[in-house]
């Protein structure tokens, strides 16, 4: 029986060893419920060139799961897929070339935000994905929430 010399390829040049990022390229569109627009988005971003694909109104499929592909991996809504919760319109998707360790995701219990926090060695930053409806202005609420005001400061002008 013949033997077959099977070489294995290396990894694409768009998978690297994950690392902490110092800048944050971020792709952010609205797809509209539209699954050849989310694909062309996945199609698209070459994950050398992007960090974040942020995405409002994504095209789910019929069990309530956006496309993704292994450069990318999703961050739902803290909600999702709850049996009460309303339609998921705001996903994240971050680089597979950025460590894990690297950023958690921000519990925020609405359809409209999707939130994470990046770590790193000269502090944090947080980045909200927030869909903003026409017809109300729901989201508007979280914005207390998430950025309370700061106490007033009185200043004594003499």
């Amino acid at each position: 029986m013949p033997t077959a010399n099977i070489t294995h390829s290396p990894l694409p040049m768009d998978r690297q060893t994950p690392k902490t990022p110092r800048n944050l390229q971020i792709w952010q569109q609205n797809t509209h419920k539209s699954k050849l627009a989310q694909q062309y988005i996945l199609n698209s971003a070459a994950p050398k060139n992007w960090d974040i694909i942020a995405i409002q109104e994504p095209w789910l499929d019929r069990f309530n799961n956006a496309r993704g592909s292994t450069y990318w991996c999703i961050l739902y809504l803290t909600n999702h897929l709850l049996d009460d919760a309303p339609h998921t319109r705001s996903i994240l998707m971050i680089n597979t070339n950025i460590a894990t360790d690297t950023y958690t995701q921000i519990d925020i219990p609405s359809s409209d935000i999707t939130a994470v926090k990046f770590i790193g060695p000269h502090g944090h930053i947080s980045l909200y994905n927030i869909y903003n409806d026409c017809l109300h202005n729901n989201s508007h609420c979280w914005h207390w929430v998430v950025f309370p005001p700061e106490k007033p400061i009185y200043r004594h002008v003499l």
